[in-house]
């Protein structure tokens, strides 16, 4: 019994729904068509039409002593980009991230409308880029999407160079820091080497004399020993071990400067896209067929209730 009253409710209802459609056809129809109208303008004279697509990655070709960089120099292997040994592609994929924000500064973005003089605002200009990582294989994607192929391709090529022209002038600063640390730091060493030879020097006479006079107060045989003090000897030993390491270092960054500088790896150039963008066409045309239909209803309902209560 409840079941058949709450079909017949359902009835009702629906019939009322349809009832006000037909009575306010004309505020449904004209509202739909006004809205449709709307997002098609929209569609076909301010939303993209062509893309254009690079593709970067991290490069750390010939950058060895990663994780010793990392041991010694932590900010400032961070700097230079640096990638750990036992996680590389995760290291990667972090610096992308970064890329991701600098991209779509607000600095950059007025540079490209600059170099590329198109009539843009940087707002604008922000939502015409789309930019996708590949966690898998730490790679980033720049897409940039316009109402012209020639437009698409030069904001996308602007966009890719000057980033990467920046970002070196930015890694070649952080080199030149850490290889001065390095060498001042290999300075250090050598100076602190030298002071704790001078002190084990100082410290086997000193223990020669005492063993000297502990032999005689004996009336033992006089015999020549070596005697090394311990502690002296473990810090040469950490110190050497340090500076054969950061010595390795120094040399690989001599050896590979431009290694450490140009870390950003072109993997796909921009290319000028002959095609248009269709897929969003079709989107769009669909949501705005949603869009308008939803809005028209919602009218029509709200222009059919202050109509009734007037009538009241």
């Amino acid at each position: 019994m409840q079941s058949n009253q709450k079909d017949y409710e359902v009835q009702i209802n629906l019939k009322g729904f349809f009832r006000v459609i037909i009575h306010r056809k004309w505020i449904f129809i004209i509202t739909a068509i006004i809205i449709f109208a709307i997002c098609m303008v929209y569609t076909f004279i301010f939303s993209p039409e062509y893309s254009s697509s690079s593709q970067i990655k991290i490069s750390d070709d010939d950058i060895y002593y990663n994780n010793d960089i990392y041991r010694y120099f932590p900010d400032e292997a961070s700097s230079l980009w640096i990638l750990k040994d036992y996680h590389r592609v995760d290291t990667a994929v972090e610096k992308l991230y970064s890329i991701n924000s600098e991209l779509k500064s607000d600095s950059l973005l007025n540079e490209i409308i600059t170099k590329t003089a198109i009539n843009i605002s940087p707002s604008m200009l922000y939502r015409s880029i789309d930019i996708y990582i590949d966690r898998g294989i730490g790679t980033l994607t720049i897409t940039t999407y316009l109402k012209s192929g020639e437009s698409a391709y030069k904001v996308n090529k602007a966009l890719l160079e000057t980033y990467i022209n920046l970002k070196k002038t930015a890694l070649e600063n952080a080199y030149n820091d850490l290889l001065n640390k390095v060498e001042s730091r290999l300075v250090e060493i050598n100076s602190d080497m030298e002071s704790l030879s001078l002190q084990a020097q100082q410290s086997a006479i000193e223990f020669g004399i005492k063993w000297q006079d502990e032999l005689k107060e004996s009336d033992m045989e006089t015999i020549e020993i070596r005697f090394v003090d311990p502690v002296l000897e473990r810090k040469t030993e950490t110190l050497f071990e340090e500076f054969s390491i950061l010595n390795n270092i120094k040399q690989n960054m001599i050896n590979n400067r431009d290694f450490f500088i140009d870390r950003i790896q072109v993997i796909h150039s921009p290319e000028m896209s002959a095609i248009q963008n269709n897929t969003n066409f079709l989107r769009n045309i669909l949501l705005s067929l949603i869009a308008s239909i939803v809005i028209a209803l919602i009218l029509t309902f709200i222009v059919n209730y202050f109509k009734s209560l007037r009538n009241l």
